[in-house]
């Protein structure tokens, strides 16, 4: 079954749920990761939970495509420090604050402290609808909310029946159109930073 909420057990219905988002951002990840082999950029970059595929209904979990040579000391609960990512939060909460973007891997830098390579590229996300507002220790070069894409996407929110039963229906059709869209909106920013990225990790921090 994919309906969620049921009053007769909501224990299993939730647990249900999850598996349902786990089972579909897993197959986001595997799309993405197809995509890097595919263009052999799985030599320099790799797709990855975060932390793991078992927290992943934490606040703070997503999945990133980060820098293989990510510093000894960033792994592995902070693979997302000490390097730039591309980044998806919260891929699962029970709210609609499902956001993608880049991640600059380092906290409490002035704006006026940042790299001329940073603050290009923080520009570049701007004009794309990226919000790129600095804040107190905040790690983003630049983020949007998904459900600020397309109002067709799910909400991504664990608890809402509707989403679960979509993301239930897309893991089980084999084309995964769903899938595909939004693992083609992440990979599509991450083919227009790429470049921006490894220049930045390649000269990490600021140097």
């Amino acid at each position: 079954m994919c309906i969620a909420g049921s009053p007769i057990d909501k224990d299993n219905s939730m647990e249900s749920a999850k598996r349902t988002f786990r089972a579909y951002w897993q197959g986001v990840c595997d799309e993405l990761k197809q995509r890097l082999a595919s263009d052999g950029h799985d030599k320099r970059w790799e797709v990855v939970f975060f932390p793991d595929i078992d927290g992943i209904f934490e606040d703070w979990a997503g999945l990133s495509i980060t820098w293989r040579n990510r510093p000894p000391s960033c792994q592995p609960r902070d693979q997302l420090r000490g390097c730039f990512s591309l980044y998806v939060e919260n891929i699962a909460r029970r709210n609609n604050n499902t956001a993608y973007g880049v991640l600059r891997g380092i906290r409490d830098i002035r704006y006026g402290d940042l790299s001329t390579l940073d603050r290009c590229l923080r520009r570049t996300l701007l004009r794309e609808g990226f919000d790129g507002r600095i804040r107190v220790a905040d790690f983003w070069v630049g983020y949007r909310q998904i459900a600020d894409v397309d109002p067709a996407l799910p909400t991504f929110n664990v608890g809402n029946s509707d989403a679960v039963n979509m993301l239930c229906a897309e893991n089980r059709n084999p084309k995964k159109p769903l899938t595909k869209w939004v693992a083609g909106l992440i990979w599509k920013l991450f083919c227009d930073v790429r470049c921006d990225l490894e220049r930045l990790n390649c000269n990490y921090p600021y140097r």
